[in-house]
């Protein structure tokens, strides 16, 4: 066949609503679908249209009480916000710390070594100087100084805020990994708006979802927001222990359970959107607004 010919012949098919037959309503980089006709909520996905149910955050506890709503309501008003949670195990990631540390034991057990052949050659030189000298030169070789060394050498975070690490995540096997799945020109905001949800672990409950809501609108499909599960990750750790390449290199979360698509309930405060259960503002700027949507 004419190589032209089939070009010609190439033909973008719509997407049809599964239970209905309807054309859905395409709307840009959305990989979300409500079908004009049944209502029903579609997600595209690497294996095609998988129906989709509506999962919308309630009102946080404090928020009801001082609005004396009831414990599954929305918020009337809010711009609701999706997130895929990601439930990760969190074990693998702690013995890879142990790992690590038995990596800095090694490397500062070599330097140990090293730095003391280096005082044995020079002993003789050390005390032929003066003694403010010398007590610099001891200085040196200290312990502390050995071990910052060793970590600067190796690329490895220093004992202490390895431990921090050992502290924060030993008394739990489950932390959530919250990716934004909205509409942003911006790809630092999906790690700045996640790197905040997931510092917070927000506790929630669930709104009764019915078909009549409005479209969720998120941009990102399951398998984009697994890959952000472990930048979204690192980002919540202290600055100096990100910079530790080795340790940034080998952290690799694994899931622990089915990642859910769930909104989450934003007000906006003049050039700010504020998260009612993370109790952090972001610029308006880093979500695109033009699909503004309250509570149906």
């Amino acid at each position: 066949m004419d190589g032209r010919k089939m070009k010609n012949d190439a033909k973008i098919l719509p997407l049809r609503c599964k239970n209905c037959g309807a054309e859905l309503p395409v709307m840009g980089q959305y990989v979300t679908f409500q079908c004009p006709s049944c209502r029903r909520h579609w997600l595209l996905g690497e294996d095609g249209l998988q129906p989709l149910e509506i999962s919308r955050a309630a009102a946080p506890g404090d928020y009801a009480h001082r609005h004396n709503l009831p414990e599954d309501a929305s918020v009337e008003g809010a711009i609701y916000i999706p997130f895929w949670i990601i439930p990760v195990d969190t074990r693998p990631f702690v013995e890879g710390i142990r790992r690590l540390m038995d990596e800095i034991a090694k490397s500062t057990e070599k330097l140990i070594k090293r730095s003391a052949d280096v005082k044995r050659d020079e002993k003789e030189d050390l005390f032929s100087i003066n003694f403010d000298y010398r007590r610099r030169e001891e200085r040196v070789f200290s312990t502390s100084t050995i071990l910052a060394d060793s970590a600067a050498e190796s690329d490895l975070p220093q004992t202490s805020e390895v431990n921090f690490l050992l502290k924060k995540f030993s008394d739990t096997t489950r932390l959530n990994i919250f990716v934004p799945a909205f509409l942003s020109v911006n790809p630092y905001a999906y790690i700045k708006v996640g790197r905040l949800m997931t510092v917070h672990q927000p506790e929630f409950r669930l709104v009764h979802s019915n078909d009549s809501m409005s479209p969720i609108l998120c941009a990102l499909t399951k398998s984009v927001a697994m890959d952000l599960t472990d930048f979204i990750f690192i980002a919540t750790l202290p600055e100096r222990i990100q910079r530790a390449g080795k340790l940034v290199e080998a952290i690799h979360l694994e899931t622990s359970g089915e990642a859910v698509l769930i909104e989450f309930p934003f007000t906006l405060e003049g050039h700010y959107l504020t998260s009612l259960h993370g109790g952090f503002s972001v610029s308006r700027k880093l979500v695109s607004l033009d699909w503004q949507r309250e509570t149906v």
